[in-house]
């Protein structure tokens, strides 16, 4: 095919040998894009279930060194102090072995979407020894 000036237009469209791709790749782009944004989502969602965690963990030795000091009474009444800034529906339980408190923090994952690749619940333990006796 001949454009107006005389040269031909395929020719012309050519660089080396190779087509030049005038305009965006969209659908590429647009896979990348969603691609990139489950990957971050998942990304986020670990690092939410981390600081979950972390909170629990902490948690969890404040009230074992409680029940150490003053009893089961004592790590319910921590419990209800510091539950309001774990995630709704967090538990806990504490027990005794072996002269050591041992307590265990369950808190729910909030992983959003990415629930699917991390679990339900963490469940952490702290344990201390029992001044009591």
């Amino acid at each position: 095919m001949t454009r107006e000036d005389g040269r031909d237009q395929e020719s012309s469209s050519q660089a080396g040998g190779r087509r030049l791709e005038t305009g965006m790749a969209t659908a590429e782009l647009a896979v990348g894009l969603v691609s990139l944004l489950l990957v971050l989502a998942v990304v986020l969602a670990g690092l939410r279930a981390g600081m979950d965690r972390a909170g629990a963990t902490s948690v969890a030795g404040l009230v074992a060194r409680e029940a150490a000091h003053s009893g089961a009474a004592g790590a319910e009444r921590l419990w209800a102090d510091v539950q309001p800034r774990l995630p709704a529906g967090s538990s806990m339980s504490v027990g005794d072995a072996s002269g050591l408190v041992v307590v265990r923090v369950s808190v729910p994952v909030r992983a959003g979407l990415a629930g699917h690749v991390l679990p339900d619940r963490v469940t952490v333990e702290a344990v201390a020894r029992d001044e009591r006796s």
